[in-house]
């Protein structure tokens, strides 16, 4: 847990804005992981790919929790995610839709949240 002692309420409340935006972004990625998984199973992929991908699926929901942690400590108060809108989440894709949804959300995304 962070020694926020010497934080002025200014700069903990800068640190949850961002964590809450970090935490926002890992929830998301839950779902989208979530929704990744049941279009491999849709498209009869191998049990090889779906297990990968819900491996990625615990990591994110890994860093969802460590991220809305540190948002709910620089807060001062419990802060956890919202609700998560399925609105589309589950529109017919073919594989090349899936692919390139992967690709962009899975590939770019997470490469430029990492940086």
């Amino acid at each position: 847990s962070p020694n926020i002692g010497e934080l002025t309420s200014d700069q903990r409340a800068q640190l949850a804005d961002y964590w809450l935006v970090a935490a926002r972004m890992e929830h998301a990625a839950v779902g989208a992981f979530a929704r990744f998984v049941l279009q491999l199973l849709a498209f009869g992929a191998p049990a090889d790919l779906v297990e990968a991908s819900q491996r990625a699926m615990v990591d994110e929901t890994r860093h969802a929790k460590i991220c809305f942690a540190l948002t709910s400590v620089y807060a001062g108060c419990d802060v956890s995610p919202d609700k998560l809108s399925l609105n589309n989440a589950f529109d017919e894709s073919s594989p090349r839709e899936v692919l390139e949804a992967v690709i962009r959300e899975g590939c770019i995304g997470e490469c430029l949240a990492a940086l």
